[in-house]
């Protein structure tokens, strides 16, 4: 069953990238040995905004864009060889170099990423299932537990400038995330 065309990003938060280091990775992975979880170890240090595709229903797909990032750029790629594993039916994109196993916080984050769930805690926005904090980005998935491609956008430079974790292929293309659009809406806050 395919959902309908997805229309709605949502702005989630925001965090720092310290080093220039990216992780997408379960938040159940007590370290980031071995193998299921994807690096990008060429990306703008700073200010990253976090987003959601999102239906109201299920979370398509885990978006970071760097806030430097040049509204006019479009191309997303499959970054060959990097996927997720997911085992807790969720994923996120973190800062690496901050990226840490704590089981309270990430039974919290169990808890954050519950669409159900009503709680007031800073960056959980209600009747989505994701969650912004200061080193990353987490959210549901939307089919559960599998191996998940990782996207990213590259500058001219070849600094990356954007990661991204798609969970389910739907209507919405890569193309059809603008960055103008999406970095405004930013702007504006």
């Amino acid at each position: 069953m395919c959902p309908a065309k997805i229309e709605k990003i949502v702005h989630i938060g925001s965090f720092i990238v310290s080093d220039g280091k990216i992780v997408a990775a379960d938040p159940c992975r007590k370290t980031l040995e071995g193998r299921g979880h994807a690096f990008f170890n060429n990306c703008a240090a700073g200010l990253w905004h976090a987003f959601v595709e999102d239906d109201g229903a299920d979370t398509y797909k885990l978006i970071a864009i760097f806030s430097g990032a040049e509204p006019q750029l479009s191309d997303w790629t499959i970054s060959l060889g990097d996927s997720v594993s997911v085992v807790s039916g969720q994923a996120g994109i973190f800062d690496c170099t901050r990226y840490h196993f704590d089981q309270a916080f990430y039974e919290k984050i169990c808890d954050l990423t519950l669409r159900s769930l009503a709680d007031p805690v800073e960056g959980k926005q209600p009747g989505l299932e994701a969650w912004c904090f200061d080193w990353g980005a987490v959210s549901g998935t939307a089919t559960g537990d599998d191996n998940f491609l990782c996207y990213t956008m590259v500058d001219a430079d070849g600094i990356s400038v954007g990661v991204a974790i798609y969970y389910y292929h739907s209507y919405t293309e890569w193309k059809d995330i603008n960055l103008s659009k999406i970095l405004v809406s930013v702007r504006e806050r």
